[in-house]
């Protein structure tokens, strides 16, 4: 299995260094909020998690290798499925874009900080035309399920269906996002769900690109040895904003507001209270021109 992971490495490496530099993509965005449960949280507590930030970051490039093939290579963490190094090769048509890769989970267990967990990606898109476009991201492990201590698995899926509308780009997604470990005294379970209502606002040759969103959002912590599950649900709105401020540099700032929150299982009759849920980000993307550009 390593020696396919390297194979493939070597590949996607020969591709891009086959390619011109120009047009290559360096992009990094780091969020924090406290919109989900802290890793280290304990089978006993009992209030929603107002005063723990989990944070996330994504830090990569993207080049194309050739004329309808990307490749991506990124250091990734999200604040429930934790880290993960990913190599990703893409291909797109006006139809079809299709894209696949292997993952590696690093540094998510103190019991073994440098395990390395290996998983593989996929991401499938269909373009309908001037209708819409559908799609599904998965990221899976082929680890088997955590059976001593330090063990881990991390699991990904999102779905979208969208439409096209003068300026807007409206979509329904479905995100679920999971990390399951082996502690030294328990077995842990952190599941996200995401339930959203999302619009893409543009005009053309306008450098403003607007990202709205409303939905449902799930957090779920299950502790195996107690039988306990803690969980709290929250209606979402987000705003994402883009500017192009030049022909090589584009940013974003997003902001995440829970309108409400309540609390599951053994959060049950917990509400927010006066508590401000929320997760903001900021992200930059800078991408390699000629000179004369």
């Amino acid at each position: 299995m390593n020696k396919t992971f390297l194979l493939l490495g070597w590949l996607v490496l020969s591709a891009a260094a086959a390619a011109p530099l120009y047009a290559t993509e360096l992009f990094a965005d780091f969020s924090i909020g406290n919109l989900g449960f802290s890793r280290d949280r304990d089978a006993g507590d009992k209030g929603l998690p107002d005063d723990t930030f989990p944070w996330a970051f994504n830090f990569g490039l993207r080049h194309p290798a050739f004329e309808t093939v990307d490749f991506e290579m990124a250091l990734r963490r999200h604040h429930v499925v934790g880290n993960t190094t990913e190599l990703q090769l893409t291909h797109r048509s006006d139809f079809v874009e299709l894209g696949a890769g292997p993952y590696l989970g690093v540094y998510n267990n103190q019991d073994k900080p440098f395990s390395l967990n290996p998983g593989v990606f996929a991401h499938l898109r269909f373009n309908l035309g001037d209708f819409g476009f559908t799609s599904l991201t998965a990221r899976a492990p082929l680890s088997d399920d955590p059976r001593r201590v330090g063990d881990y698995r991390q699991r990904t899926q999102e779905y979208q269906f969208g439409v096209f509308v003068p300026n807007v780009v409206l979509s329904l997604y479905y995100g679920s996002f999971a990390f399951d470990e082996r502690t030294d005294d328990d077995f842990i379970s952190d599941l996200h769900r995401a339930y959203e209502l999302r619009a893409h606002v543009f005009q053309k040759n306008v450098p403003y690109r607007i990202d709205l969103s409303f939905g449902y959002h799930d957090y779920q912590k299950e502790f195996v040895s107690t039988d306990g599950t803690q969980a709290f649900g929250a209606l979402v709105a987000a705003t994402r904003v883009t500017a192009d401020l030049r022909n090589t540099v584009s940013i974003f700032f997003s902001f995440e507001n829970a309108l409400y929150t309540f609390g599951r299982a053994d959060l049950t009759g917990r509400d927010g209270g006066d508590m401000f849920f929320f997760r903001s980000g900021a992200g930059i993307t800078y991408t390699v021109r000629p000179p004369h550009q």
